[in-house]
């Protein structure tokens, strides 16, 4: 963890530092992070991945938001500014680490945690038994713990019945340098688990097993917000449909979350908008409540159940969820959501002091660290840098077309997935009336009214994050039978005019296709004479730019 924290701090000193595809340094700067942390640097590598001893602190790094990873480079996380927390988010940040590490060591996803989590849970239980065994004999004993686990959560382990050493000797490295184990010789029955071992095992299996029913609220609130969010939903209802009623759990959520950080009361007020109208009486209970009124005001407005929250509730709410953007995401997305929420003339600085003296003056408790810490990322940063000073310049092409069919749009980089769909929609000329993905690596997301199978939401997804997690591309996917797949790539990001409307197409090559080339198409040519289209092709000048940056500019471009 030590060793983690010098490395978001060298980088936050540094500045930003490219990395490689697989979102590791480049080897021109492991010297530097091998000095940082104090380890040594072998003779030869062949990437940073090779080196376990830096390896494992930036992936701890990484996933406890110590460092982030975006268009290409590494620079400080947002954890970084407010280190070190409260000692539960220090346990969470170091188990998240070495799950995150666990996975990328094992061959897995990064973003697979509870297979991840899976392996690590099969070792540290075997190392708990009172007699460990050895040799063949422990590999047996992982077998045996790995079916059990099939059988409970029904995860599979990357390496728990597989006869070769190799695995189980880098496993066992690993738990030991992140102070799970002692010892790293677990075939010879030289590895220990540590207090800190057990208690991994305890949390892992809580995390597989979901939360009970025995869980207090504030502990199923902080159990939400350790899972992946794509979880949540499921995991809350588990919880709520083992309570006495929905009103007690909905009191005994909102009381709890009435005194957490903002990141956390978010996640308990989610879970009680789930129980809908039958939370309504507690919702009318706590509007005088300090640090949960505001947030029952708006839950009764958006249930048409009382009247809309007064200017300084509004302002309450809107450094509320700037300050839980900050925890999460750092000052940067902050700054967008005061932007989204906060009325200003223009994209100027004193528009952005304007906001932050707004926010100054609210009376929520976290108002006046959110000023304090957007001030000082501005002055570190500069203007220049923030989101939304910033426009992305986009290439959307049509896969699988000859000759290509491609826009260049320009887009607010504050922009999210939904207002993404909306674009190529019109930059397309689709008629909107089928189903949408976007595919972000492994990740899919897509409108949640849909409830596509394993599909996130893309509510809240900003484009330039989704960008970045893809490598700098993503695709969409529209009309799932036709399968109009379109390539959408970051070109590169370009100072926001602060006058011109967004978005904006460009420029472009070729016509869009028919969308349903089953249908008989017919165009005019010059002459006005009719004539039937090619199926599966437009009409010659179907595509008009002045006509499509005209339906573009009626959008909300955000």
């Amino acid at each position: 963890m030590t060793q983690a924290v010098a490395l978001g701090r060298w980088i936050s000193t540094a500045g930003p530092r490219p990395v490689t595809p697989r979102r590791v340094l480049r080897k021109p700067d492991l010297p530097a992070a091998a000095a940082v942390i104090g380890v040594p640097l072998p003779a030869r590598l062949r990437t940073a991945a090779d080196v376990p001893a830096i390896h494992r602190p930036w992936c701890l790094a990484l996933a406890a938001g110590l460092l982030r990873v975006e268009d290409g480079a590494v620079s400080a996380g947002p954890a970084l500014t407010r280190w070190p927390p409260a000692d539960a988010d220090v346990l969470s940040a170091w188990l998240s680490g070495l799950t995150a590490c666990s996975a990328v060591e094992a061959g897995l996803d990064p973003h697979e945690q509870d297979e991840a989590a899976g392996d690590v849970l099969v070792l540290l239980r075997v190392l708990q038994d009172e007699h460990v065994p050895a040799g063949q004999a422990l590999v047996h004993a992982l077998r045996v713990r790995a079916r059990d686990l099939y059988d409970e959560f029904g995860l599979d382990g990357s390496f728990g019945w597989r006869a070769d050493e190799g695995p189980l000797t880098r496993a066992a490295a690993r738990l030991a340098s992140f102070g799970a184990v002692s010892g790293n010789d677990m075939l010879t029955g030289g590895s220990v688990i540590t207090p800190l071992g057990r208690w991994a095992a305890g949390r892992l299996r809580t995390m597989l097993a979901g939360p009970g029913e025995d869980l207090s609220a504030a502990e199923l609130i902080a159990y939400l917000a350790e899972c992946a969010e794509d979880d949540r939903f499921e995991h809350a209802w588990d919880w709520l449909d083992a309570q006495p009623g929905p009103e007690d759990a909905a009191r005994r959520l909102l009381v709890a979350g009435a005194s957490m950080e903002p990141r956390l009361r978010w996640i308990a007020t989610y879970a009680v908008e789930l129980l809908g109208e039958d939370a309504l009486p507690v919702w009318r209970d706590m509007v005088q409540v300090p640090g949960i009124g505001p947030h029952a005001r708006f839950a009764l407005y958006e249930m048409e159940a009382g009247p809309e929250p007064s200017e300084a509730e509004w302002l309450w709410l809107a450094v509320e969820s700037a300050a839980r953007a900050l925890a999460e995401s750092g000052p940067d997305e902050a700054i967008t959501v005061l932007w989204d929420c906060l009325p200003a003339q223009q994209l100027t600085a004193d528009d952005l002091d304007h906001r932050v003296t707004m926010a100054r003056a609210s009376d929520h408790p976290s108002a006046g660290s959110l000023a304090q810490t957007i001030t000082d990322h501005v002055a570190s940063a500069g203007l220049g840098s923030l989101s939304v000073h910033l426009c992305l310049q986009l290439k959307v092409t049509l896969k699988h077309w000859r000759p290509p069919i491609w826009r260049t749009v320009l887009m607010p980089a504050t922009a999210t997935l939904p207002a993404l769909h909306r674009v190529i929609q019109i930059l397309y000329g689709w008629d909107g009336d089928h189903l949408h993905a976007f595919r972000v690596r492994r990740a899919t997301y897509s409108d949640p009214s849909f409830k596509l199978e394993e599909a996130g939401d893309e509510t809240p997804v900003r484009v330039r994050d989704a960008l970045a997690a893809g490598g700098g591309k993503i695709v969409y996917e529209y009309d799932f039978g036709a399968g109009w797949a379109h390539e959408v790539a970051l070109q590169r990001k370009l100072p926001r005019d602060p006058v011109a409307v967004y978005p904006v197409c460009t420029k472009f090559s070729g016509d869009s296709p028919v969308e349903y080339p089953e249908e008989e198409t017919w165009y005019s040519d010059d002459a006005g004479e009719s004539s039937l289209a090619e199926p599966g092709r437009a009409g010659p000048g179907s595509f008009d730019l002045a006509t499509v940056n005209g339906k573009l500019a009626a959008l909300d471009g955000r």
